[in-house]
């Protein structure tokens, strides 16, 4: 949003939202150790409603904790309000310390490190399920990296709305309501109809809706569409996390969970990048429509693959 106000250039703004995007790739080594402990946590009969809760929770902390900050800084100083986020990552890694169980694997020479990754690889690729659903992902990254790329430059272009609306925050605040619907939806949608069922649904819903927000003119709507996005969305990448967990071997959950997430969320920035060039071109409907095509891509790989008929994954041991 600073980014548009200051420059008026949404190819600018696409573009710094693809470097933003550079840090959560990085912490796919987090993420890669954390789904793998979390498999041997919870088990594998509980993931999608472990993953759920996850989900949910970190969405609750992504509207409540910005604005207990915003607070703390007006009526203190803003550098305890730093200082305090600092803090949290110690607690964090004190918490993650204090885990008890067989979750740690033993450790290993540099060499064997390489070999397993190798394996890690093969595994994912050898699995037509889990490579499916890693290369679809990619394709919604793309999707998505363009779509929230863009969402201020779309609310002042398709909306009508100034750069300093402050009801462009309703956009957030509805799309963090979907979020937070599509994560608690999650274990009741994969059980109604299956979890391959569960990921064409997202990815469909997404393209829809998608379209949907491009030609939208008024706010309500744009709220409402823009929310149900987020609803398919999210349900579409955590089911998509929570079966790639169940089908992949313990000795393997690390390795192929960061495969996995980074082949799955590799198109961010590249879907920034293409909005933003499209949207200075041609502007940010024809950016949005255009958005649609790679999601569209990872629909018809869903239907063609053995994905379409996965109902209860085959858990792995």
């Amino acid at each position: 949003m600073l980014t548009y106000q200051a420059s008026g250039s949404a190819t600018l703004t696409a573009a710094v939202a693809a470097l933003e995007a550079l840090p959560y790739l990085l912490l796919g080594l987090f993420a890669g150790a954390a789904w793998g402990a979390l498999t041997r946590i919870v088990g594998r009969q509980r993931l999608a409603e472990a993953n759920s809760a996850l989900w949910a929770t970190e969405v609750v902390l992504q509207i409540s904790v910005p604005a207990g900050a915003g607070l703390l800084a007006a009526v203190t100083d803003p550098s305890i309000v730093i200082c305090l986020d600092a803090g949290s990552y110690l607690v964090s890694a004190a918490l993650i310390a204090a885990l008890r169980g067989d979750i740690d694997p033993a450790r290993r020479t540099a060499a064997r490190v390489r070999a397993e990754i190798a394996e890690g690889l093969r595994y994912l690729w050898s699995q037509p399920v889990v490579r499916t659903l890693s290369l679809t992902g990619f394709a919604l990254s793309m999707t998505v990296g363009g779509a929230l790329g863009l969402l201020v430059v779309q609310a002042h272009q398709g909306l009508g709305l100034a750069t300093h609306d402050t009801r462009i925050g309703l956009l957030y605040s509805a799309g963090a309501c979907g979020s937070l619907a599509g994560a608690l939806l999650l274990p009741r949608v994969t059980r109604l109809a299956g979890a391959g069922p569960a990921s064409i649904l997202g990815y469909a819903v997404n393209a829809v809706c998608l379209a949907g927000f491009a030609v939208a003119r008024t706010l309500p709507v744009a709220m409402a569409v823009w929310a149900v996005w987020y609803v398919a969305t999210t349900t579409a990448i955590t089911n998509g996390i929570s079966v790639r967990q169940q089908v992949t071997p313990d000795a393997l959950q690390g390795r192929v969970n960061t495969t996995g997430r980074m082949l799955a969320w590799g198109g961010t920035p590249f879907g920034a990048l293409l909005g933003g060039v499209l949207a200075g071109a041609a502007g940010t409907r024809v950016a949005y429509l255009a958005l649609v095509v790679p999601v569209a891509v990872g629909l018809a790989a869903l239907l063609l693959s053995p994905v379409r008929r996965l109902r209860t994954p085959q858990l792995a041991t």
